[in-house]
């Protein structure tokens, strides 16, 4: 499934992955060589990742149930973890700087259109 990430009336990225299904979400980025920029992949009913056997490292954006940022995980390299806290019940990975590049920072809210 495909959606697109917005702050606000402020489109995002237009470009995401949603991965839903139990193994689709245990695979994850696993087996990809890279993450283009400008697109992501969000897990969903996921408080936290790693990036065992990873090839690349990756941002974090970890999100409540309503959509605002509750921790940040800049530049996750592989053989990492990272967990959102208590709060977090989904997490965006994108490449290494979309944070800083986007400007996110917590307490943001993101919005998924077209889940």
């Amino acid at each position: 499934m495909r959606c697109r990430l917005n702050r606000g009336a402020t489109l995002l990225m237009p470009d995401v992955e949603v991965l839903t299904g139990t193994l689709e979400r245990m695979k994850g980025l696993l087996g990809r060589d890279s993450l283009p920029r400008g697109s992501a992949v969000l897990i969903v009913r996921c408080p936290s990742v790693h990036t065992f056997f990873m090839r690349f490292p990756i941002d974090a954006v970890f999100l409540d149930a309503d959509g605002v940022v509750v921790r940040l995980a800049h530049a996750l390299r592989p053989f990492r973890m990272a967990w959102g806290g208590m709060k977090a019940r989904s997490v965006l990975e994108a490449p290494v700087g979309t944070i800083a590049e986007l400007g996110i920072v917590p307490g943001d809210r993101l919005d998924v259109i077209g889940l």
